[in-house]
């Protein structure tokens, strides 16, 4: 009973301000649910009940462990009093959910603004896109178009079903648009769900479009220098044109300029402490801040670095374990030893934090080791997938032995273990990632998606290295791994191991300043520059800025053709405007102005080889990258996938005597060029041919009103050409089957989606089409369809 009385005590003496004697009490009821013990016992759980009343933090009771007043006897005052107490908090949105007193605040703060411009930094686990969510219904009739902001394409999938869910539930009329092909009717009332890159080009291709309210999720992108998590981002741009925290910048510069109201949300900031460009930012935009530094959850910290490790109990206290055979460990024998003592204590699934895919593959192996098993029945559930991953991305080496039977993730999955990092296709993360929050598998071998890419989290959390590619963590980012050892609603006490003494350093030095560069004193980028107006600009970057637009020339490059590729400077531009106007250079490309939509006389007569050439004349890009960037397109447009990965497998087994090491790595080499080169760079460039040439063509007297690329750019950047086809692509589905599907069903071509779907429903039999995998990801894409109107 000693931990009953305790926690009696400590809400005697809270009066709602004390912080210590709250964080008491929250590690006090996160020891006691965490025990089936203690919440089988209807003492422990009245407590429990009145101490979240109390807190006003309602997960405690709302979540995995759901305990009602129903369960107790009150008298009648004190059932008033419960009941008054949960109506208050009880969300507008679903009448079942309630907001913790701090989500409330945060909500009723926003809605007391007559400027309402908020930026908040909170725990991974505040709930800061349930609140996007009160605060839309609040605002519906007054927000017409909507932009919600999310750093990967994994979240704008995750958040555009959430909000399908709310606009099918409370009966909304507003449509989701997460991509940059749908057509936009104006008269109709819109949640755009996008990326930065992808907003810019929402932004420069609707002019006219109003948006009334955004949202920025992960507002920290914006400083390169705060944030050093880009090793594993999905949209990572040219190095020559800086990365993404300009695109981050940039779409958050304008639209804070354009739009009346926004929320701005980022996890562990401190938001007292900022450099000048942020606080001038905030000041000058009226942007009121909220700070909010409560976990919900608490952890159990195990120093896990050397023979006899600590456990770190916020309630019990510190407790040794010989964990290992002896001291002076290599990494991988830690590994070893925390799986061993994870199983051994039925602790759990568990995250593993990796500095790169390739270190998450070399732990992964080092497990498989010590004979982890996987239950047959439980394997079953997912034997599918592994077959498919066999079946799919598999080329024969040397022309005898199977790529695949080399393949870590194969291997992996085999043993219930799962291998995460964003050069792999996204249908694959999204599989990998399911089947671990399904709890199907227990360990996660992830790189830095686990903070910047997924929504996930688990008992436990181990944090192997200390870098971020080859970047030193810092203690910003350590907190953001730390963060998702436990979940709120779900498990209310984690483990986080730190495998490295220098970890507990990292975590105890400055968290760092978060700044908005526009607005700062220092230098800032010509790109930066060309996309600021020069009011907001001071110092050094003023008179750049004047500087600059003297020398612009404006007829050359209107404003209206820059916007449309802002991520490249307006000198850069002009220059390459000025290289296509040679009759000799326009004349390589005159072909394309009647031809503009045609996929294959761009891919016959070779232009992208030209186009490249072209960028690399004028220095957009170096000789070797368009060498390299034509070389894959030719292989990934005559062979697909497997022609890249037969190609480095060859390449890489003759210079490695490891072969399962060359397979792995022509894996990732393979992912990483589909993902990085042929998805994204080549489109980025396209984008910037098309807009640039389009002017030359006007400036020499062509007719360039038809001419459009946008099917050539969909064509490497998706692949695909259907409704239907973009809307499988998005939910995550392999783009190399929806590219089969299209070839050998081309009348889906013409149709909307709900039309396709009932197509193969009616006319075809996809089991003669597609893989046992494939159905069931085929079947799971029909039933998210909803609240589609096209």
């Amino acid at each position: 009973m000693e931990y009953l009385y305790k926690l009696v005590n400590l809400l005697n003496q809270y009066d709602g301000n004390d912080r210590k004697v709250e964080n008491e009490i929250r590690d006090l009821i996160c020891f006691i649910s965490d025990d089936p013990n203690y919440m089988d016992n209807e003492l422990y759980r009245n407590i429990i009940f009145e101490a979240s009343q109390k807190l006003r933090v309602f997960g405690y009771i709302k979540g995995t462990n759901k305990i009602s007043q129903e369960e107790f006897y009150y008298d009648d005052l004190n059932d008033i009093k419960h009941l008054a107490v949960q109506k208050y908090y009880q969300s507008k949105v679903f009448r079942n959910n309630l907001l913790d007193k701090r989500q409330k605040d945060v909500v009723d703060c926003f809605m007391s603004l007559k400027k309402k411009r908020i930026i908040v930094s909170a725990p991974t686990s505040f709930g800061k896109t349930f609140l996007l969510r009160e605060i839309i219904y609040l605002n519906k009739d007054m927000y017409h178009n909507i932009l919600l902001i999310f750093p990967t394409i994994a979240l704008l999938n995750e958040n555009t079903e959430s909000m399908n869910k709310l606009i099918q539930t409370l009966g909304l009329e507003y449509i989701i648009i997460n991509n940059v092909y749908s057509k936009i009717d104006t008269n109709k009332k819109y949640i755009f769900i996008l990326t930065p890159e992808r907003a810019l080009k929402l932004l420069a291709d609707n002019e006219d479009l109003n948006i009334d309210f955004f949202f920025f999720d992960e507002v920290y992108k914006i400083d390169e220098d705060f944030d050093c998590n880009e090793d594993d981002g999905e949209e990572i741009g040219l190095k020559e044109n800086g990365n993404r925290a300009k695109a981050f910048r940039i779409v958050l510069y304008l639209l804070a300029k354009s739009v009346k109201d926004y929320y701005l949300a980022g996890p562990y900031l401190n938001l007292a402490n900022v450099k000048y460009g942020m606080e001038r930012f905030v000041k000058e935009n009226g942007v009121t801040k909220i700070q909010v530094d409560f976990e919900p959850t608490t952890h159990i910290e195990v120093d896990a670095w050397k023979k006899n490790i600590i456990e770190h109990h916020p309630v019990t206290g510190e407790k040794q374990n010989a964990l290992y055979d002896h001291s002076q460990l290599k990494t991988k024998e830690k590994v070893q030893g925390i799986i061993k003592y994870l199983k051994n204590n039925n602790l759990g699934q568990a995250i593993f934090y990796c500095s790169t895919p390739s270190k998450a593959i070399e732990y992964t192996k080092d497990i498989l080791d010590i004979s982890l098993s996987q239950d047959k029945e439980i394997m079953q559930q997912y034997n599918n997938f592994i077959e498919h991953l066999k079946k799919k991305y598999n080329v024969k080496i040397n022309g005898k032995q199977d790529s695949s039977m080399y393949w870590s993730l194969i291997g992996a999955l085999e043993n219930g273990i799962g291998i995460h990092h964003g050069k792999f296709p996204k249908y694959i993360q999204n599989e990998v990632l399911r089947l671990f929050n399904n709890k199907v598998i227990s360990y996660l071998f992830c790189t830095s998606t686990i903070i910047e890419g997924v929504n996930t989290s688990a008992k436990n959390v181990v944090i192997i290295n200390n870098s971020v590619g080859n970047k030193m963590m810092t203690a910003f980012t350590l907190k953001n791994i730390k963060g998702r050892a436990g979940r709120y609603y779900h498990h209310n006490l984690g483990r986080v191991f730190y495998m490295d003494q220098k970890q507990r350093q990292i975590e105890e030095s400055d968290n760092g300043q978060m700044n908005f560069k526009t607005y700062d004193m220092n230098s800032i980028s010509n790109i930066d520059i060309d996309n600021s107006f020069v009011e907001d600009l001071i110092g050094n970057n003023e008179k750049e800025k004047i500087e600059r637009d003297k020398k612009l020339n404006r007829c050359l490059l209107p404003d209206n053709v820059f916007v449309k590729n802002r991520l490249y400077a307006r000198d850069v531009q002009e220059k390459y405007i000025r290289y296509l106007m040679r009759e000799d250079v326009f004349c390589k490309f005159k072909g394309l102005i009647n031809n503009s939509n045609n996929i294959n006389f761009f891919l016959n007569q070779h232009m992208i080889v030209e186009i490249l050439n072209s960028f690399e004349i004028t220095g957009i890009i170096g000789m070797n990258k368009a060498k390299v960037y034509s070389a894959v397109v030719a292989k990934y447009s005559q062979f697909g996938t497997k022609g890249i990965l037969a190609y480095h497998l060859k390449r890489l087994q003759n210079n490695s005597e490891n072969l399962e090491d060359s397979v792995d790595s022509a894996y990732i080499k393979t992912f990483e060029q589909i993902r990085n080169i042929v998805e994204f760079e080549i489109p980025k460039l396209l984008c910037l041919f098309e807009a640039l040439f389009k002017q030359t063509g006007k400036l020499l007297g062509y007719i360039m009103d038809d001419f459009d690329l946008s099917s050539v750019v969909r064509f490497f950047e998706l692949g695909i050409q259907s409704e239907l086809g973009l809307f499988l692509v998005e939910y995550g589905f392999p783009k190399d089957t929806i590219k089969m599907l299209e070839s050998k069903y081309s009348n889906i071509l013409h149709m909307t989606i709900k039309e396709a779907m009932k197509f193969f429903d009616k006319e075809v039999s996809l089991t003669n089409v597609l893989d046992s995998f494939e159905l069931e990801l085929f079947d799971r894409a029909s039933q998210s369809l909803i609240n589609i109107d096209k």
